[in-house]
């Protein structure tokens, strides 16, 4: 099994990102950190359309993976899956945007009905794009299955407990049917 791993919308993800896919490395055949093109100073905020496509080129070769994505990462893994360019096996998702989607008018409830995989969610608990109680009203609202939210404590959108991040990409990754 192998992993792909996106970051947050921030240039302070870059290097988290990458932590995290170090820390994961000796699980996974191959590892593949995508690197957004605004992180190397074009534009402030995740670009799309020139996203999508370089996902796609990073994931062809991986075979079976897991995605695992932070904040807009995890609308960008949506997305791919959505327009059919990924396939991962499942997802693990930290820090769900809802917030911003609303603001930048993302169909977030259709990327995540179109998903087809399971997912885990690590919520804060009061993170300030969506509570973990948030979350998981949206989620039941949309009767959304196949899913588990994992709350953690805190106030703010970073989620730097990496020991609980692998726990739950390998737990998700043991789940799965062989």
């Amino acid at each position: 099994m192998n992993i792909l791993l996106l970051g947050g919308n921030s240039q302070r993800n870059q290097q988290w990102v990458h932590s995290v896919g170090d820390f994961v490395k000796s699980d996974y055949g191959k590892v593949v950190v995508h690197d957004y093109l605004h992180w190397g100073g074009q534009g402030e905020f995740v670009n799309f359309e020139l996203e999508l496509p370089r996902i796609t080129d990073e994931a062809k070769d991986l075979g079976e993976f897991i995605a695992f994505a932070k904040s807009v990462g995890s609308v960008t893994t949506l997305m791919s899956i959505a327009n059919g360019s990924i396939r991962p096996k499942a997802c693990v998702f930290a820090g769900l945007p809802i917030k911003l989607a609303n603001e930048e008018d993302i169909d977030l409830p259709g990327l995540l009905a179109s998903c087809g995989v399971p997912i885990t969610f690590l919520q804060n608990k009061n993170d300030p794009l969506a509570s973990s109680e948030h979350l998981q009203n949206y989620l039941a609202a949309m009767k959304l299955e196949d899913y588990t939210v994992v709350e953690q404590p805190g106030v703010d959108h970073s989620y730097d407990d990496l020991d609980l991040i692998r726990s739950l990409l390998l737990k998700l990754r043991s789940d799965l049917p062989r």
